[in-house]
């Protein structure tokens, strides 16, 4: 009874663990695949940044740039360093920019997501302890649109009857390290806190 109890339990971690490592490529792939639209010399003077009278993009052209999803030893969820290893990834100011002549906060897309896969590994490693449930529901379900609307069509090799696939495919995407990049030179000009 306690082998099938541990053997139901740990089917359901790897199970969580699988769809942590699909929201993480999926959200990359997501913001990869967007388009630009704006021009920073008309950006700020389109906009009164009142109310909904903002931007839907911030303003910024990416490059293209190739990404083949790889097993890392980076990110472990039981691992001592695995939350100092997640926080690291995102820039001063957690990926908050300001902008308009007011300096309206914003939060890019990208890293709502990353902190979203951040909740949810939260919730995995400490074993559903002190776990804020309608969070990681609000979180699943972005990550579920985010899939839905990137739509990626890249095939990959079923490998088995359980359909494990050869995700080691290059998807083109959009340049995330000019993202950071960027969210860290506004966190530097505004100051936002941590």
């Amino acid at each position: 009874m306690f082998s099938a109890a541990y053997s139901s339990r740990t089917e359901l971690k790897l199970w969580a663990i699988l769809a942590i490592v699909f929201a993480v490529w999926s959200s990359v792939l997501l913001f990869c695949q967007r388009e630009a639209s704006q021009e920073q010399a008309h950006f700020t003077l389109d906009y009164s940044w009142v109310g909904d009278d903002y931007p839907t993009q911030y303003p910024m052209t990416l490059e293209t740039v190739l990404l083949t999803p790889e097993d890392t030893t980076h990110y472990k969820l039981y691992a001592a360093d695995g939350p100092l290893e997640w926080e690291a990834q995102f820039p001063p100011g957690g990926g908050l920019v300001r902008l308009g002549p007011h300096n309206r906060t914003f939060d890019i897309t990208m890293f709502r997501e990353l902190r979203c896969l951040g909740h949810i590994r939260h919730a995995i490693s400490v074993q559903s302890v002190g776990v804020d449930a309608v969070r990681l529901q609000k979180c699943f379900n972005l990550l579920r649109e985010m899939a839905l609307c990137r739509a990626d069509v890249t095939l990959e090799d079923v490998l088995d009857a359980q359909h494990s696939v050869n995700h080691m495919y290059t998807h083109v995407c959009r340049d995330w390290t000019a993202v950071y990049e960027e969210a860290k030179t506004n966190h530097e000009q505004y100051q936002l806190p941590p």
